[in-house]
């Protein structure tokens, strides 16, 4: 039993050790890059916002490479992916209006967007029920126009991005001996209470949506 303890410690040294030479390595990476390391981070940013990137991931590492300069980068890219993923769902939407039928989620998202518009946008981005590629792609589908959903978006990526990119900045700056002990367990506590909210919005938002899919199926 001791022999397993200390082979699963020694397994876990050896992942903190490499994923620490991986973000330390691109960070740097990005950083030698100078301004054009930065539009390569937007840019992976709305390839992430597109695709099924982690955008956690991809906030710790502009925390980590850029500090809280990399909050605007972090929301300007996701918010252009955010924008491709819509278009090209109102592209299908137009020409296959038949794409989401299928989909129970797709119906109930659809629903609650006929019934509460551009708050939905802002409550699925902060507290997400599914990746936000395929949000915003269902989004374009729906009658939502263009602009009040690339508002919300904006609005409703911030408070993560913020949490997401400080993470990767403070935990920069605590491996680096910057940060005193208080300071690491403020914003610490401060992540706590934010993820409490994030919650207490999720909860909030799955009852909106129950309340959207039961209504759609008893019409």
């Amino acid at each position: 039993m001791t022999a397993g303890v200390s082979e699963g410690w020694e397994f876990m040294e050896e992942f903190l050790a490499t994923a620490l030479w991986a973000l330390n390595a691109g960070t740097q990476g990005f950083q030698v890059a100078g301004y054009w390391g930065a539009a390569a981070m937007t840019l992976l940013f709305a390839l992430g916002a597109m695709t099924f990137i982690p955008r956690p991931m991809l906030c710790i590492l502009a925390g980590a490479t850029y500090g809280f300069w990399g909050i605007p980068v972090a929301i300007l890219g996701t918010t252009l992916g955010a924008a491709g993923a819509f278009s090209i769902g109102r592209s299908f939407g137009t020409r296959f209006p038949f794409v989401c039928t299928g989909s129970k989620v797709a119906r109930s998202i659809l629903a609650t967007v006929h019934a509460h518009g551009w708050k939905l946008v802002v409550l699925l981005r902060i507290a997400p029920l599914a990746p936000a590629s395929i949000q915003s792609f269902v989004f374009g589908l729906s009658s939502l126009n263009f602009l009040p959903f690339i508002a919300a978006t904006f609005f409703g990526i911030v408070p993560g991005i913020i949490i997401e990119v400080g993470l990767g900045a403070v935990a920069d700056s605590g491996l680096r001996g910057e940060l005193s002990a208080w300071q690491t367990g403020l914003f610490i506590l401060g992540i706590g209470a934010s993820i409490v909210v994030l919650f207490l919005i999720a909860r909030h938002l799955r009852s909106e949506m129950r309340a959207a899919a039961f209504a759609e199926e008893i019409e």
